[in-house]
């Protein structure tokens, strides 16, 4: 188990396997990422242990044990413990150790949403308004909460979502492939869809929409046989090649 975690990169670090825990494990084994569990709980290391999930035993709140989880070379670490408190440490030591660290909170009570940012935390959420805002869109847009629910997690060839983060692209370049979609680049200033002139930026997260190889349109293809557009694997974009499609 030691050196399965310190060969551990750009992975996961889970803190805390409650219920919400839980739920993300099993989303991330359906999606093949790498994470390991960090835990005291003696219930919840026995639950962990019986899915054979990678286990570490220690306070997240702890620098050497967040070291040992490989908190410097992760991707993301979620801090869902039960405790508001104990998950607002977790994202203070966190962010000591690693900078650049994304970090995703839960807080049981809306009032301290405000308070895990501020300890650095990048996004945070709260079950219970979550389940809530969930419930009241299902209720009032039933068909469009199913349709976004579908498009981002079908894996049967139908259009679905990615992500990749641009780490660093040296020059400009002067455009990416038509099909990205510009406007989910996430910044401030709007990028119409035609627009070819669009620059990444170190740190930016992209996410293509398109369809998996073979997908057909028209009848047993995409949702109403509207093209999607190629799918786009994510990836580092490398600076010395040329991207396609550019001039």
């Amino acid at each position: 188990m030691h050196s399965r975690m310190k060969a551990l990169k750009d992975h996961y670090i889970l803190c805390g396997f409650g219920r919400v825990g839980e739920e993300v494990a099993r989303e991330f084994v359906s999606r093949d990422l790498p994470f390991v569990v960090v835990e005291t709980n003696q219930e919840a290391i026995e639950r962990a242990e019986r899915h054979g999930y990678l286990l570490l035993i220690g306070d997240a709140t702890n620098d050497e044990i967040l070291k040992a989880a490989g908190v410097e070379r992760a991707t993301c670490l979620l801090a869902a413990s039960d405790s508001d408190a104990g998950n607002a440490f977790i994202v203070l030591t966190a962010r000591a150790l690693n900078t650049g660290l994304f970090i995703v909170a839960r807080a049981a009570y809306p009032e301290n949403e405000q308070r895990m940012l501020r300890a650095g935390a990048n996004r945070v959420f709260s079950p219970y308004t979550v389940a809530g805002r969930q419930m009241a869109l299902s209720a009032l847009h039933p068909i469009v909460v199913e349709f976004i629910d579908t498009l981002a997690t079908r894996k049967d060839g139908a259009p679905v979502l990615a992500e990749m983060e641009v780490r660093g692209i040296g020059p400009p370049r002067p455009h990416h492939p038509r099909r990205v979609a510009h406007p989910a680049l996430g910044r401030s200033a709007g990028l119409a869809a035609s627009q070819r002139r669009a620059e990444s930026r170190p740190g930016e997260r992209h996410r293509p929409r398109g369809r998996r190889p073979g997908h057909r349109d028209g009848p047993g293809g995409g949702p109403g046989g509207n093209p999607a557009g190629p799918w786009i694997k994510p990836t580092v974009l490398d600076p010395t090649r040329p991207t396609r499609g550019s001039r």
